[in-house]
């Protein structure tokens, strides 16, 4: 039987790459990358059975927002992004989307960005 024995090269990219893939277990808080998290809203004229309905799953270098508007008015929506190198949150304005449309929208981000979530207004 034939000993295996590794080098400090193969140890040390081991050991690297250990704690970068704990790490992305936590990229999002609203459960981590891949996790499928839906936002929901009332209408200004019937908010108990009028909607704006979103569905997204955080990516690690794009997320994708389905929206649906049921409202008969638009609305205006944004997604806030994390940067966890440098600590800065920012907001970014998704647009208006017209009565009745849906429709998806692509967000792209860098290796260090957490999507947040998506939220009324900009």
């Amino acid at each position: 039987m034939e000993k295996v024995r590794f080098g400090a090269g193969v140890v040390a990219v081991a050991m690297l790459a250990i704690p970068m893939l704990a790490g992305t277990a936590q990229a999002s808080p609203t459960g981590g990358v891949g996790a499928t998290a839906e936002t929901s809203w009332g209408c200004n004229t019937n908010p108990t059975t009028k909607r704006f309905n979103t569905s997204y799953s955080p990516g690690t270098l794009s997320t994708t927002v389905y929206f649906n508007n049921h409202c008969s008015h638009s609305v205006t929506w944004s997604v806030r992004i994390f940067n966890t190198k440098d600590q800065v949150r920012r907001t970014v304005c998704a647009g208006t989307t017209q009565a009745g449309v849906s429709g998806s929208k692509k967000f792209s981000m860098g290796v260090v960005d957490n999507f947040e979530g998506v939220y009324k207004g900009c």
